[in-house]
């Protein structure tokens, strides 16, 4: 093989390779592009919070959610304020539902109301007042003597281990409150905590009272819906404990909590608690079931219902509003609204049992590449597979992974988002998917104007269906040429009026055209008066020899009857040659990026041409080629014997097909004259048809080349 030879692939490989790369590249970009946008989206906004409502569907599926053990919740509800009077109440009636509840001996008590400051409604708040207003002794010992809201509350506050709440507070208008004490390892960081400019706190006797203090107040997410409750909050110049975190010290004997800073931490007696960015804890969704089991109202407590008390011995117990009219019900996970008491209430449980959900560091690298991983292979199915099994593949790894984080989420307890992957890779799918259709049509388009008007419709059509079948960019394939001419059209042209020529060429390549396609044939070009035609390109035609053969016969007949017309008579029209060969070819799309010309370089090609000039020399109308002869049926072809042909070194063996004068028994013995160089038989077999030149023709060549030998 010659290094000419050797090197010619490698243009095509590097235009291969420089697609594929592009492609590449673009599918990369295109990548990049949509998981940025849909990460930086996921962040904020509804994005975030349909991703907190995925967490709360895979939290409620957890088999640790659903187990979980609630404190017992002393709902102030309907039936208690229809038995104790309109809310707010005033302290001493607080203090009774208070008493009547320790009275059951409860292990440790939280209540979900805000006392803000000193009792104010109280026969010795009032008293108190009139002395501050116009100072009498008589007035200060009333005010000793009256009924006080604040001492029955903190007397009964002292009963049992008790954490009152607090609220954060956007002013710093009032003093720090008095909170349990708290020990941190150094440094603590606050940067990421819910902070605000102070705390609202009890009055001074009911702070002094509790035995812990903690904050109450909840945050909602975009949605307004609760999913967090706090850990620790700094307030002002003071790091608070939450109000879950104080009753479960409380619980746990009410030692100190410790706030292991470098670890991010909180540690209690027997718990440690990871704080996480945020010290905030991510609440599970509460069941109506688990709601109801774990809710007490306090009108049984009011009267001392035994069940009631024996619920209430030993226990954990949350004490707050219920009723919708206190103004206490929150969104809570799941969207259900619940008593801010009940997820104070279902904070605790949740640190009681160590259920915590996490969003660990990794995920925040972890996910955007899970993401990229997931949308390549999107984007790669959307390029290689077919539109259908492109969506069903990348539906199943969507699925597949939303699985995956559904498990982790609900089994693990790490909050691992679904959504971005899915989204990102969906996006991807469809861009790559439209992208892949846009260039299929523009490719189709290309296809159909550059063959409609040289294929057969439904040939175009499977061109256009499935363009991999075509390979524009070059092939090797074996081919059967047809050229064909009009004889003497030179002298018919220079005789004719332009009209009457165009009309009559007209007709004749419209026919023309039109049984080459019918044959299965391509038009590749319209040269002149000449016709170049394929067979076997651009598509699979099986037997094209033999298709090549039958529309030449087709050919030839419908230029005789056009040319006894009177139109093709009154221009002196001659008659069609046609030359057909079959070999192997260079076949692919010539012309650059501007022009989509598919034709075929070849032997074969250049044989066809020479085939048909020496139809002239030999007097037939139609000659094949030794390659294409034998590929046909030899009964269907007259043998001509070697004849020289320009632009060949060898003499070849050419055929036509037989003239239909000739019989069975004259067919057989020119045959046999022409294998055996009979030239005798041959002379007499003209002589006996004088009219068929290609006979004569024949014998002489036949003798002058065993003459010359």
């Amino acid at each position: 093989m010659s290094p000419a030879r050797r090197l010619r692939p490698i243009p095509r490989l590097r235009r291969a390779v420089s697609a594929r790369l592009g492609q590449a590249a673009l599918l990369f970009g295109l990548v990049c592009g949509v998981v940025g946008l849909v990460w930086a989206a996921s962040q904020t906004g509804p994005a975030a919070g349909l991703r907190e409502r995925v967490f709360d569907a895979a939290l409620a599926r957890s088999p640790a959610a659903a187990n979980l053990s609630l404190p017992v919740f002393v709902a102030i509800d309907r039936k208690t304020i229809a038995r104790a009077g309109p809310w707010p109440w005033p302290r001493d009636r607080l203090a009774a539902l208070l008493s009547a509840l320790t009275a059951a001996a409860p292990r440790a008590i939280a209540l979900d109301i805000l006392l803000e400051g000193p009792d104010q409604s109280s026969p010795a708040a009032l008293a108190r007042r009139l002395d501050q207003a116009a100072p009498d002794p008589v007035l200060t010992e009333l005010a000793q003597r009256l009924p006080d809201g604040d001492a029955a509350l903190a007397a009964a506050l002292a009963r049992a281990p008790a954490a009152l709440g607090l609220a954060m507070d956007p002013s710093r208008a009032r003093p720090p409150p008095p909170l349990a004490p708290m020990l941190a390892r150094s440094p603590v960081r606050i940067d990421g905590m819910w902070d605000a400019q102070g705390l609202i706190a009890p009055g001074a006797r009911l702070s002094a009272a509790a035995q812990g203090l903690g904050v109450l107040s909840l945050p909602g997410d975009s949605d307004a819906v609760v999913r967090r409750a706090p850990l620790l909050v700094v307030g002002g110049d003071i790091l608070a404990p939450g109000l879950a975190v104080e009753l479960l010290r409380l619980t746990l004997g009410g030692a100190p909590v410790l706030v292991d800073g470098p670890a991010e931490v909180l540690r209690l007696p027997g718990r440690d608690v990871a704080l996480g960015d945020t010290s905030m804890l991510r609440l599970v969704p509460l069941s109506p079931a688990a709601a109801a089991r774990a809710t007490l109202s306090a009108e049984a407590v009011l009267t001392a219902d035994p069940q009631a008390m024996v619920r209430l011995a030993d226990a954990v117990v949350v004490l707050g509003a219920a009723a919708p009219e206190l103004g206490g019900l929150r969104p809570g996970p799941g969207g259900r609204l619940v008593p801010s008491a009940l997820l104070q209430a279902l904070a605790f449980a949740q640190l009681q049992a160590g259920l915590i959900p996490r969003r660990p560091a990794w995920t925040g690298w972890a996910e955007p590449l899970a993401a990229f991983a997931v949308s390549l292979l999107a984007g790669i199915a959307a390029l290689r597979l077919p539109p259908w099994a492109g969506a069903a593949a990348v539906t199943a790894l969507v699925l597949a992974g939303a699985g995956a984080a559904f498990l982790a989420i609900s089994r693990s307890l790490i909050l691992v988002d679904p959504l971005a992957p899915a989204i990102s890779a969906a996006l991807v799918f469809a861009l790559a998917a439209l992208w892949v259709a846009a260039r299929s049509r523009r490719q189709a388009a290309r296809i159909r104007s550059a063959f409609e008007q040289h294929l057969a419709p439904d040939v175009v059509h499977r061109i256009a269906e499935t363009p991999g079948a075509l390979r524009l960019a070059g092939e090797r394939r074996e081919i059967t040429a047809l050229f064909s001419d009009i004889e003497g059209f030179t002298a018919m042209t220079e005789r004719a009026a332009p009209e009457a020529l165009i009309a009559l060429l007209d007709r004749y390549f419209d026919g023309m055209a039109r049984i080459v396609v019918a044959h299965g044939g391509m038009i590749d070009k319209i040269v002149g008066d000449a016709i170049h035609a394929f067979f076997n390109l651009p598509l699979d035609l099986a037997g094209h020899p033999q298709a090549a053969l039958d529309c030449a016969r087709e050919m030839t007949d419908f230029a005789q009857r056009l040319g006894n017309s009177a139109a093709a008579q009154a221009l002196g029209m001659g008659r069609t040659r046609i030359g057909i060969e079959t070999g192997p070819v260079i076949a692919g799309n010539v012309g650059g990026a501007r022009k989509l010309d598919y034709t075929a370089h070849g032997p074969a090609v250049n044989a066809a041409a020479r085939l048909e000039a020496a139809n002239k020399q030999i007097g037939s109308a139609v000659l094949l080629g030794p390659v294409a002869a034998a590929a046909v049926s030899p009964e269907a072809l007259m043998p001509l014997g070697p004849h020289a042909l320009r632009g060949f070194s060898m003499p070849l063996a050419l055929a036509t097909p037989w003239p239909e004068a000739l019989d069975a028994e004259t067919r057989a013995a020119w045959r046999s004259a022409v294998v055996g160089q009979d030239v005798a038989t041959l002379a007499a077999i003209a002589h006996a048809h004088a009219d068929l030149t290609v006979l004569a023709e024949t014998a002489r060549r036949l003798d002058a080349r065993t003459g010359d030998a």
